[in-house]
């Protein structure tokens, strides 16, 4: 017999074996009395030892709830996928979770890269994903009202830890001042960024700032520096191995039990302590749990876990023994294992953990506490556990387009300080027709000079500047009478051969007589002044204004004053000047002290931002100068502010868009870009003036 089969028949039959399919599997899910769990973990690789405790932990939490009835006489049925500890591994295990196991909600994963990648994958397929171990706070900064829904964490973030640590070391410690030691990895750059924006929190500054390499075994230099930078502590976050090597050698530099390490680097080791047990004392880390915690619930499951698995748990199969234990209390309020239904209960929970009380916020993530450990006297002591409220990244255009305006404001402030040192060196060159390659030592003069009348006269700063600026003039007129009056007219190359020179003598006799150690400038207005919602210290401020002032009064100098149309003069012809009757050497001699008098105001306006002074310091502000005259047209003053602004916003925006470490490359891949389109600057070099 044949049987004509119809398309549309066909279409119906196959959609009905499909519904039955799908009814079939939901009634199976439903009545099989079972809540599937999916673990997401590296179960091998590198990582496979936090994957062994973290399948430990949520096992041994789904015994126990099993053990007690299961969740409304469901059981836990928990069901892991190896990660690998990788995004690629990460996704096929969670995929397979979803699509083969058909789990209902995933925990997972260890590394913050593999939970990243999950996030995508969970959110399209609708299945809860509650973390336990990642703590990029990236991961909630995209969930809840960022965008992922379904993607929840409870474990505290880098920015928790690094809130947390700042907030203790204020509020308990009284300290504002810091010195940053960290390693030069994305978590350790990444924990002093999360750690400067919550400074202005605690009015505190950091005074100075350095990163290390892996394996980097000689601290000596930095830490001799951190001693005379009026640092209370250095915050490091970084590895376990450099923590006794730092110590160390903070007994050698003398800082020991006078500057505490806060932060985390395994300062709480038996290991650590003894390497080094002075400079170790009133250390301060944070843990998101230790086994010594001194609460019932920690207790009993350090007891319970060290008994079935003979050793001791770590963080990893504590984290993960809490969070299945958060889940089945979420399934419980929730009254089903509808995954939108326990979505809202774990928004609203209040879960009871070990630590303390856990809660959810708009963005996902758990508001659960650190526990604060400091060393004394020689072992670590639980100081309690503390939380803290986490500042998120705004949302939307509104924020970006100010997020955009306010580096723009920080980049005017770099591009006033740029503008005070370059204009003083392309008044020289258009007066004496040479670079003068001594310049940024000026700028460091003055700053030496002002730090001097604080620190050895405690005079007030605005005297110190004074000081700083007359102090740079004096020795201008020493090395102008001998050296630039006699390079006027001469080949460029004796210029470039004599102002290198001079740089020379003046950074090494600095570093001679005061030693080549940083030093810390105390002086100057570091309040914060909010304006049309923008944050700046009262210093920021100054220097705009200085600049601007400095910029009017050259204008009107070389407009209507004797002297300024006398540099006009010779900056346009030497020899008809001379024929006339101008003392070219007299003028060349003056335009040269002013120039080096406003690099020594640029230093002494700008120490009390940079905070460190030391010998080499001139040497970026000479190479940043450089492409500004250039860019500006050499010996063009209007020119050079506009390339000084250009240059200041340029560094601002890409620091905060490409990366801090590419901000100093900005100046010479602008000069480059500018002469391509005008070889001879933005503005014409024979404007003088």
């Amino acid at each position: 017999m044949t049987i004509e089969l119809s398309r549309r028949g066909f279409c119906m039959g196959t959609a009905l074996i499909g519904l039955q399919a799908v009814s079939s599997s939901a009634f199976a899910r439903t009545e099989d009395g079972t809540v599937k769990l999916g673990l997401v973990a590296p179960m091998s690789g590198p990582n496979a030892r936090y994957g062994a405790f973290s399948r430990r932990g949520a096992q041994m939490a789904a015994k126990e709830i099993n053990g007690a009835g299961g969740i409304g006489g469901r059981k836990i049925n928990v069901l892991a996928g190896d990660s690998q500890g990788t995004p690629v591994e990460g996704v096929s295990a969670t995929r397979r979770l979803i699509d083969q196991d058909q789990v209902d909600f995933i925990i997972g994963d260890v590394s913050s890269s593999v939970t990243l990648a999950m996030q995508p994958v969970v959110e399209d397929a609708g299945v809860l994903l509650l973390n336990a171990a990642s703590s990029n706070p990236k991961i909630t900064y995209k969930a809840g009202v960022g965008g992922f829904k379904w993607t929840y964490r409870n474990y505290p973030t880098d920015e928790n830890r690094a809130l947390i640590v700042l907030q203790y070391a204020a509020e308990k410690k009284g300290f504002t001042k810091y010195a940053v030691l960290s390693v030069d990895s994305d978590y350790g750059r990444a924990a002093i960024e999360f750690t400067k924006k919550y400074l202005p929190r605690f009015k505190s500054q950091i005074l100075t700032e350095d990163y290390y390499k892996e394996g980097e075994v000689d601290f000596r230099s930095v830490l001799s520096k951190i001693r005379d930078s009026g640092a209370q502590a250095i915050i490091m976050y970084g590895n376990a191995d450099s923590t006794p090597i730092v110590g160390r050698q903070m007994m050698e530099v003398g800082i020991a039990g006078k500057i505490p390490l806060i932060g985390n680097a395994e300062f709480n080791t038996e290991k650590t302590i003894k390497a080094a047990p002075k400079a170790l004392e009133g250390a301060i880390e944070a843990a998101a749990w230790l086994p010594a915690y001194e609460s019932e619930k920690s207790k009993a499951f350090v007891d319970k876990f060290t008994a079935e698995f003979r050793e001791a748990p770590n963080n990893h199969a504590y984290v993960h023994w809490e969070t299945t234990h958060l889940l089945a209390k979420a399934i419980e309020q929730a009254q089903s294992i509808d995954r939108e239904k326990v979505r809202t209960a774990l928004s609203k929970i209040h879960y009871a953990s070990a630590v303390g009380e856990v809660t959810f916020d708009d963005h996902n993530q758990a508001r659960l506490p650190m526990i604060l450990l400091e060393i004394e006297n020689g072992k670590p002591a639980i100081k309690g556990a503390y939380s803290a409220e986490i500042d998120y990244p705004k949302q939307g255009a509104t924020h970006m387009f100010y997020t955009i305006i306010e580096q723009v404001v920080n980049g005017i402030v770099s591009g006033s300080v740029y503008a005070i040192v370059a204009v003083g060196m392309t008044m020289i060159f258009g007066v004496l027709r040479a670079i003068n390659f001594a310049h940024g030592e000026y700028y460091m003069l003055g700053t030496f000079g002002a730090w001097f009348a604080i620190e050895y006269f405690d005079l007030p700063y605005p005297v110190a500047v004074v000081i700083g600026v007359v102090a740079t003039a004096v020795i201008a007129v020493v090395v102008g009478n001998f050296v630039m009056q006699r390079i006027v007219g001469a080949p460029a190359e004796a210029g470039v051969l004599a102002t290198l020179g001079v740089a020379l003598i003046l950074q090494n006799t600095v570093i001679l007589v005061f030693g080549g150690s940083y030093k810390f400038f105390s002086g100057g207005y570091i309040e914060p002044v909010t304006l049309f919602g923008f944050t700046l210290a009262e210093q920021r401020i100054l220097i705009i204004i200085v600049s601007l002032i400095v910029f009017v009064g050259l204008e009107l100098m070389v407009t209507y004053s004797r002297m300024g149309k006398a540099m006009r003069a010779v900056s346009q012809n030497i020899e008809c000047c001379a024929v006339v009757g101008i003392d070219v050497r007299h003028i060349a001699l003056w335009t040269f002290i002013l120039g080096a008098g406003l690099a020594a105001l640029s230093g002494v306006l700008t120490a009390p931002v940079n905070v460190s002074v030391y010998g080499g310091m001139g040497e970026l502000i000479t190479f940043k100068t450089l492409p500004i005259i250039i860019m500006g047209g050499l010996g063009n003053v209007r020119g050079t502010f506009v390339a000084a602004m250009i240059l200041g916003i340029a560094e601002s925006l890409v620091a905060t868009y490409v990366g801090l470490q590419f901000r100093d490359t900005v100046g010479f891949a602008t000069l480059m870009l500018v002469l391509m389109w005008r070889p001879h600057g933005l503005f014409s070099a024979q404007a003088r003036f």
